[in-house]
């Protein structure tokens, strides 16, 4: 969080404060815009203590506007649009979807994209030296991440053999982020399936598919989405006033087949 507001201030004294040079003497405060795919409490308590750490108080130096699509990618747009009509000083953008969103929006109001795992791949950043263009920010996953949570899967479950790898794959990238999980489960001796979910009416058809399949774990990369439906993933309710799926298929110890 203290890294997030140190870029979210810089931006904001970039902007606010060559305005305030020329325009006395009423001192408007500025409204940083946040556009996340879920609310989280924990994120927007942490934010304002970080804002203090650094001298700033909400309400009095800032104001927060926050934005969420509730799992929802399709509101990202017109929820983008809000916070550019409302003159923010700078948007945050969580996860890939909200990214988009935001830079499809404006190409004036600076951006600070928070989440991904290759800038210049997504196609956000120009280098990371030099993003370019209205937006910054920092990667917040690694390919390997990925890579990793595979070999934690195979130590936690003796035999494992066959695992489903859920991933939304429409994001710029991900075809070389999908070479890396298989290259990474064939070094492990792992049969991988990979399983698209886009949307969160796609996720209890997912983790079906994966029982259907005789997986013995699944592992979901992480998205906003993803995010977003945690709860019900961790529940195996996958999607919101669904049944619980029968999920004890992939927790129970693999058998020698």
């Amino acid at each position: 969080m203290r890294l997030i507001g140190l870029a979210v201030v810089l931006i904001v004294s970039l902007v606010v404060v060559p305005r305030a040079a020329t325009a006395q003497p009423v001192k408007k405060v500025p409204q940083v815009g946040f556009l996340v795919m879920a609310r989280n409490p924990g994120v927007e308590d942490a934010f304002p203590r970080g804002l203090r750490d650094l001298g700033y108080v909400e309400g009095r130096d800032i104001v927060l506007e926050w934005r969420s699509a509730e799992g929802r990618s399709d509101r990202m747009p017109a929820l983008a649009a809000q916070l550019v009509q409302l003159g923010v000083a700078v948007i945050v953008a969580a996860g890939p979807e909200a990214r988009r969103a935001a830079m499809e929006t404006t190409s004036t109001t600076p951006i600070v994209v928070v989440g991904g795992s290759d800038p210049v791949a997504e196609g956000w950043a120009a280098s990371l030296a030099h993003p370019g263009a209205n937006a910054t920010g920092f990667a917040a996953t690694h390919p390997e991440m990925n890579g990793k949570k595979l070999e934690l899967l195979r130590e936690t479950i003796p035999g494992l053999v066959r695992v489903a790898l859920i991933w939304d794959l429409s994001g710029a990238g991900s075809s070389s982020l999908i070479e890396w999980a298989r290259t990474t489960a064939r070094s492990l001796g792992l049969d991988l399936q990979i399983i698209e979910a886009r949307q969160p009416t796609d996720l209890e058809s997912a983790f079906r598919q994966a029982i259907r399949n005789r997986r013995q774990a699944v592992s979901v990369v992480e998205t906003a989405m993803v995010f977003a439906h945690r709860t019900e993933i961790a529940d195996g309710r996958v999607r919101p006033g669904s049944r619980r799926l029968a999920s004890g298929n992939l927790r129970r110890k693999p058998d020698s087949s």
